[in-house]
């Protein structure tokens, strides 16, 4: 045995035995920069139904087709960042084209509209002079009543430029149509965003060709001083003037401006808190899931049908490229996370399923004991730094898992000190 694998021992054995300090709090998840009021995702089981707000869209002409279809949404990713897997979207299939949601969560002022779409045609046909992707209204309901539309302009032929632009609405007497100077193609599989910012006086067009990666931004500035808040939101706007020929995926609508790094297409796969990173409060979650049985789509990153720890091994190894047993999520593995673990004070506690990915449960049961002892140190990565690009062949880690377990099991119930709390406000 190495003069390292001894001193990794000592080093859970002194952790154990002697720690008493104050520990830190658990954190709260960042405050994102904006709240989402509503998200179609256009997946089944509830193909038309919000995910967030609970409104079901009332389908005019528009249906589910799986991904990718033909050519389309080839482009699309396969899971959406910590949301899940992503297997099909809304396709037009008439004139018509498109869904209506009453009721809808309205903004005054700053907001964010996403969305993934393909466009079968751009070309302006009769009575046809846009393609509406989405928009808050009470028309055709109510009568004439605009609060924002996003959409792209329709031309008379392919080879015409098509300009993604917006029309937002203050009051009944003043409006704007803010135009990005962003040309969009037929064919070609997009992610498409605008945020009306009201403080800063700014609309901010994103655009991402997913089949090229290239990415295209504008900032135009608009006059208005709020939005005319209207209850009626239409995805694939279906009125005939205004219909979408093509597929719409993801349809996210946020209160504030959402940064860049947390648009919907820039979020990393796993990341369920959705703060842009991959971090110690997404595989908490992941590990919280797991041991619930519940089998969440959205946590199932292997598509197997199952959360367990076969989505954990995933996330660490294959995402967040670090090692079982870092408790921090910092990259490596190291006598810091076994402080950190048992210091929380959850080793064998008797509490049925209070333990976390941060607080020792490295297999997904809801449980610190020794087999997440077994399961770090199996991996090999103790002491040995940043995961490598290539795996190389740890050191055989039997017989440290064995004397670690030995350890774990003769000292791990003595007092070492007061548990972790969490911090006041989170809940």
């Amino acid at each position: 045995m190495t003069k390292t694998n001894l001193t990794m021992i000592r080093l859970v054995a002194v952790a154990l035995v002697t720690h008493s300090g104050p520990l830190a709090f658990i954190g709260c998840p960042l405050t994102a920069s904006a709240e989402t009021l509503h998200h179609w995702r256009f997946e089944e089981p509830g193909f038309l139904v919000d995910r967030v707000g609970g409104v079901e869209l009332e389908p005019f002409d528009m249906g589910p087709v799986s991904l990718p279809s033909e050519d389309r949404g080839t482009s699309f990713p396969t899971f959406v960042g910590g949301y899940g897997p992503n297997r099909s979207a809304a396709d037009s299939t008439g004139h018509l084209a498109g869904g209506l949601a009453e009721n809808t969560t309205t903004v005054e002022d700053t907001f964010t509209i996403e969305l993934f779409a393909n466009f079968d045609s751009l070309a302006q046909a009769p009575g046809v002079s846009r393609s509406m992707l989405a928009a808050q209204s009470n028309f055709p309901r109510q009568g004439v009543g605009l609060s924002w539309a996003l959409g792209v302009e329709r031309k008379g032929n392919r080879a015409q430029p098509h300009e993604l632009q917006i029309w937002v609405v203050e009051n009944e007497d003043k409006g704007e149509h803010i135009r990005s100077g962003l040309i969009l193609e037929e064919d070609t599989d997009y992610f498409l965003s605008a945020s009306f910012d009201v403080a800063e006086a700014e609309l901010r067009f994103y655009v991402k060709d997913l089949s090229t990666g290239q990415t295209q931004m504008s900032i135009k500035n608009h006059s208005l001083t709020g939005l005319f808040p209207q209850p009626l939101f239409g995805v694939m706007w279906p009125e005939d003037w205004s219909r979408v020929d093509g597929i719409v995926d993801e349809v996210r609508f946020s209160r504030g401006v959402v940064d860049v790094d947390k648009l919907l297409v820039n979020l990393p796969a796993g990341d369920f808190n959705h703060n842009g990173t991959l971090d110690v409060g997404d595989v908490d979650l992941l590990t919280q899931e797991s041991a619930a049985k519940l089998n969440s789509n959205r946590f199932d990153l292997t598509g197997d049908g199952l959360v367990d720890q076969e989505d954990i091994i995933d996330w660490v190894k294959n995402r967040a490229h670090s090692w079982m047993g870092d408790a921090d999520v910092d990259g490596e593995f190291n006598s810091a996370d076994l402080v950190a673990v048992f210091t929380a004070g959850q080793y064998e506690d008797g509490i049925p399923l209070n333990s976390v990915w941060s607080t020792g449960d490295w297999d997904g049961n809801g449980e610190f004991d020794s087999s997440d002892i077994v399961v770090a140190f199996s991996d090999g990565g103790y002491e040995q730094g940043p995961q490598p690009a290539a795996n190389a062949v740890p050191e055989p880690a039997s017989i440290v898992v064995l004397l670690v377990g030995l350890v774990v099991i003769t000292i791990g119930r003595r007092p070492i000190g007061r548990r972790s709390e969490i911090a006041p406000g989170c809940h």
